[in-house]
Protein backbone atom coordinates (compact mmCIF):
# COMPACT_ATOMS: atom_id res chain seq x y z
CA UNK A 1 0.00 0.00 0.00
CA UNK A 2 2.86 2.37 0.75
CA UNK A 3 3.97 2.04 -2.89
CA UNK A 4 0.85 3.96 -3.88
CA UNK A 5 2.82 7.08 -2.94
CA UNK A 6 4.81 6.77 -6.17
CA UNK A 7 1.60 6.73 -8.19
CA UNK A 8 0.43 9.84 -6.33
CA UNK A 9 3.74 11.53 -7.19
CA UNK A 10 3.29 10.60 -10.86
CA UNK A 11 -0.32 11.76 -10.89
CA UNK A 12 0.47 15.11 -9.28
CA UNK A 13 3.32 15.62 -11.74
CA UNK A 14 1.04 14.81 -14.69
CA UNK A 15 -1.66 17.24 -13.52
CA UNK A 16 0.85 20.05 -12.95
CA UNK A 17 2.65 19.38 -16.25
CA UNK A 18 -0.61 19.64 -18.20
CA UNK A 19 -1.60 22.78 -16.33
CA UNK A 20 1.69 24.48 -17.18
CA UNK A 21 2.07 23.16 -20.72
CA UNK A 22 5.14 21.08 -19.85
CA UNK A 23 3.98 17.86 -21.49
CA UNK A 24 7.13 17.25 -23.50
CA UNK A 25 8.24 13.65 -24.03
CA UNK A 26 11.03 13.81 -21.44
CA UNK A 27 8.78 15.09 -18.67
CA UNK A 28 6.12 12.51 -19.47
CA UNK A 29 8.73 9.75 -19.46
CA UNK A 30 9.96 10.85 -16.03
CA UNK A 31 6.37 10.77 -14.76
CA UNK A 32 5.88 7.29 -16.23
CA UNK A 33 9.08 6.14 -14.55
CA UNK A 34 7.74 7.28 -11.17
CA UNK A 35 4.70 5.06 -11.67
CA UNK A 36 6.97 2.19 -12.75
CA UNK A 37 9.01 2.62 -9.56
CA UNK A 38 5.83 2.05 -7.54
CA UNK A 39 4.84 -0.94 -9.68
CA UNK A 40 8.33 -2.47 -9.55
CA UNK A 41 8.59 -2.05 -5.80
CA UNK A 42 5.15 -3.62 -5.36
CA UNK A 43 6.16 -6.60 -7.51
CA UNK A 44 9.42 -7.11 -5.64
CA UNK A 45 7.77 -7.01 -2.22
CA UNK A 46 5.12 -9.41 -3.49
CA UNK A 47 7.29 -12.02 -5.23
CA UNK A 48 10.86 -11.28 -4.04
CA UNK A 49 12.60 -13.13 -6.86
CA UNK A 50 15.12 -12.34 -9.61
CA UNK A 51 12.77 -10.83 -12.21
CA UNK A 52 10.86 -8.73 -9.68
CA UNK A 53 14.19 -7.46 -8.32
CA UNK A 54 15.02 -6.19 -11.82
CA UNK A 55 11.54 -4.68 -12.09
CA UNK A 56 12.37 -2.86 -8.86
CA UNK A 57 15.91 -1.74 -9.68
CA UNK A 58 15.70 -0.65 -13.31
CA UNK A 59 13.02 2.09 -12.94
CA UNK A 60 14.64 3.46 -9.77
CA UNK A 61 18.12 4.00 -11.15
CA UNK A 62 16.83 5.04 -14.57
CA UNK A 63 14.74 7.71 -12.88
CA UNK A 64 17.69 8.91 -10.78
CA UNK A 65 20.02 9.14 -13.79
CA UNK A 66 17.49 10.73 -16.17
CA UNK A 67 16.23 13.27 -13.65
CA UNK A 68 19.76 14.51 -12.93
CA UNK A 69 20.51 14.83 -16.66
CA UNK A 70 17.25 16.69 -17.31
CA UNK A 71 17.91 18.97 -14.34
CA UNK A 72 21.43 19.71 -15.61
CA UNK A 73 19.99 20.65 -19.00
CA UNK A 74 16.93 22.62 -17.91
CA UNK A 75 18.24 24.19 -14.72
CA UNK A 76 21.93 24.47 -15.51
CA UNK A 77 21.55 25.18 -19.22
CA UNK A 78 24.02 22.47 -20.29
CA UNK A 79 24.28 21.86 -24.04
CA UNK A 80 23.12 18.56 -25.60
CA UNK A 81 26.73 17.44 -26.17
CA UNK A 82 27.46 17.63 -22.48
CA UNK A 83 24.21 15.83 -21.76
CA UNK A 84 25.41 13.01 -24.03
CA UNK A 85 28.59 12.70 -22.00
CA UNK A 86 26.53 12.74 -18.81
CA UNK A 87 24.26 10.06 -20.20
CA UNK A 88 27.25 7.83 -20.92
CA UNK A 89 28.53 8.29 -17.38
CA UNK A 90 25.06 7.67 -15.95
CA UNK A 91 24.69 4.42 -17.90
CA UNK A 92 28.08 3.33 -16.60
CA UNK A 93 27.10 4.08 -13.02
CA UNK A 94 23.83 2.18 -13.37
CA UNK A 95 25.75 -0.79 -14.79
CA UNK A 96 28.09 -0.71 -11.79
CA UNK A 97 25.13 -0.57 -9.40
CA UNK A 98 23.60 -3.59 -11.12
CA UNK A 99 26.89 -5.47 -10.94
CA UNK A 100 27.77 -4.77 -7.32
CA UNK A 101 24.60 -3.45 -5.66
CA UNK A 102 21.76 -5.25 -3.98
CA UNK A 103 18.12 -5.06 -5.00
CA UNK A 104 16.73 -1.66 -5.84
CA UNK A 105 14.73 -1.23 -2.69
CA UNK A 106 17.48 -2.84 -0.67
CA UNK A 107 14.77 -4.26 1.51
CA UNK A 108 14.31 -7.58 3.18
CA UNK A 109 11.93 -10.19 1.88
CA UNK A 110 10.83 -10.90 5.42
CA UNK A 111 10.14 -8.77 8.46
CA UNK A 112 12.29 -10.98 10.65
CA UNK A 113 16.07 -10.48 10.63
CA UNK A 114 18.31 -13.23 9.33
CA UNK A 115 19.91 -15.19 12.12
CA UNK A 116 23.26 -16.80 12.61
CA UNK A 117 24.57 -19.00 15.38
CA UNK A 118 27.10 -17.68 17.86
CA UNK A 119 29.92 -19.91 19.07
CA UNK A 120 27.75 -21.05 21.98
CA UNK A 121 24.96 -22.04 19.59
CA UNK A 122 22.65 -19.16 20.46
CA UNK A 123 20.85 -17.28 17.74
CA UNK A 124 22.09 -13.80 16.86
CA UNK A 125 20.91 -11.34 14.19
CA UNK A 126 23.06 -11.39 11.07
CA UNK A 127 22.51 -8.21 9.10
CA UNK A 128 24.89 -5.36 8.19
CA UNK A 129 25.08 -2.23 10.30
CA UNK A 130 23.92 0.01 7.44
CA UNK A 131 21.31 -2.53 6.29
CA UNK A 132 22.48 -2.13 2.68
CA UNK A 133 21.82 1.62 2.63
CA UNK A 134 25.35 2.34 1.40
CA UNK A 135 24.18 1.55 -2.16
CA UNK A 136 22.30 4.84 -2.11
CA UNK A 137 25.41 6.96 -1.42
CA UNK A 138 25.61 8.20 -5.07
CA UNK A 139 21.98 9.34 -4.92
CA UNK A 140 22.58 11.08 -1.57
CA UNK A 141 25.66 12.93 -2.85
CA UNK A 142 23.95 13.95 -6.09
CA UNK A 143 20.87 15.24 -4.30
CA UNK A 144 22.86 17.18 -1.69
CA UNK A 145 25.08 18.72 -4.39
CA UNK A 146 22.00 19.65 -6.42
CA UNK A 147 20.40 21.24 -3.36
CA UNK A 148 23.55 23.21 -2.48
CA UNK A 149 24.12 24.50 -6.03
CA UNK A 150 20.52 25.48 -6.68
CA UNK A 151 20.34 27.25 -3.33
CA UNK A 152 23.63 29.04 -3.93
CA UNK A 153 22.37 30.32 -7.29
CA UNK A 154 19.03 31.30 -5.81
CA UNK A 155 17.19 29.22 -8.41
CA UNK A 156 13.40 28.82 -7.98
CA UNK A 157 13.81 25.03 -7.78
CA UNK A 158 16.00 25.32 -4.66
CA UNK A 159 13.25 25.06 -1.99
CA UNK A 160 11.81 21.98 -3.68
CA UNK A 161 15.20 20.28 -3.89
CA UNK A 162 16.10 21.12 -0.29
CA UNK A 163 12.76 19.71 0.89
CA UNK A 164 13.30 16.59 -1.26
CA UNK A 165 16.81 16.13 0.16
CA UNK A 166 15.43 16.41 3.69
CA UNK A 167 12.75 13.81 2.97
CA UNK A 168 15.33 11.45 1.50
CA UNK A 169 17.74 11.79 4.42
CA UNK A 170 14.96 10.96 6.89
CA UNK A 171 13.75 8.02 4.77
CA UNK A 172 17.28 6.64 4.36
CA UNK A 173 17.89 6.90 8.11
CA UNK A 174 14.69 4.97 8.83
CA UNK A 175 15.59 2.37 6.19
CA UNK A 176 19.01 1.92 7.81
CA UNK A 177 17.44 1.41 11.23
CA UNK A 178 14.69 -0.89 9.94
CA UNK A 179 16.07 -4.28 11.03
CA UNK A 180 17.81 -2.85 14.10
CA UNK A 181 14.44 -1.73 15.46
CA UNK A 182 12.78 -5.07 14.75
CA UNK A 183 12.63 -6.20 18.38
CA UNK A 184 10.71 -3.12 19.51
CA UNK A 185 8.92 -2.33 16.22
CA UNK A 186 8.11 -5.58 14.32
CA UNK A 187 6.14 -3.68 11.68
CA UNK A 188 9.40 -2.17 10.46
CA UNK A 189 10.06 1.22 8.89
CA UNK A 190 10.17 0.14 5.23
CA UNK A 191 6.68 1.50 4.56
CA UNK A 192 7.87 4.94 5.71
CA UNK A 193 10.87 4.59 3.38
CA UNK A 194 8.43 4.10 0.49
CA UNK A 195 6.18 6.97 1.50
CA UNK A 196 9.01 9.46 1.97
CA UNK A 197 10.71 8.41 -1.26
CA UNK A 198 7.46 8.95 -3.12
CA UNK A 199 7.27 12.35 -1.44
CA UNK A 200 10.84 13.12 -2.53
CA UNK A 201 10.03 12.27 -6.16
CA UNK A 202 6.87 14.38 -6.02
CA UNK A 203 8.82 17.39 -4.71
CA UNK A 204 11.54 17.03 -7.35
CA UNK A 205 8.97 16.77 -10.13
CA UNK A 206 7.09 19.83 -8.92
CA UNK A 207 10.29 21.84 -8.72
CA UNK A 208 11.34 20.79 -12.20
CA UNK A 209 7.95 21.39 -13.79
CA UNK A 210 7.39 24.76 -12.12
CA UNK A 211 10.90 26.12 -12.81
CA UNK A 212 11.82 28.07 -15.97
CA UNK A 213 14.04 26.36 -18.51
CA UNK A 214 17.55 27.84 -18.63
CA UNK A 215 19.07 28.91 -21.94
CA UNK A 216 21.97 26.69 -23.06
CA UNK A 217 25.30 28.15 -22.13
Amino acid sequence: MSNLTFFVAAGWGWVEARKRGRTDATTMFLIALAALVGLGSFLFHTFANAWSSLADMIPIWTLVALFMLVAIHRIGGARPGRIGIGLTVAVGLVAILFAFGGDGSGSQTSNSPAAALDADGSSAPAYPILNGSEQYLPAVLALLAFAALSRRKGHPIAPWVVAAAGAFMVSLTLRTLDMHLYEIWPLGTLFIWHILNGTMIALLFQGLIRSPVARPG
